[in-house]
């Protein structure tokens, strides 16, 4: 959260993680503010975050330093693999 209160100013809307390669729309901190604009988005068939990230004065945080925060897990085979190497002591 540190680094999230770090990028907010007066003029910012939103802060949304980046990782260095892509942006990360489920970790973001939105104003109360937006409430209406993003249900107005919703109900008009809004489904892809990025357009609506556009709209607004958006900052973005780094975590190119921790890529691995967002990794990608699709299947239990997937989550059983990512555990099995953290157990290992592995480098994610």
């Amino acid at each position: 959260m540190t680094r999230f209160r770090a990028a907010i100013t007066p003029d910012t809307e939103l802060v949304v993680a980046h990782d260095g390669e892509h942006l990360q729309p489920v970790v973001a901190l939105l104003r109360r503010a937006l409430l209406p604009s993003l249900q107005l988005a919703l109900a008009s068939g809004e489904r892809k975050t990025g357009a609506w990230f556009a709209r607004h004065r958006m900052a973005l945080v780094s975590f190119a330093d921790q890529p691995d925060a967002f990794v990608n897990l699709n299947s239990p085979a997937e989550l059983a693999a990512w555990e099995a190497r953290l157990l290992r002591g592995e480098a994610p």
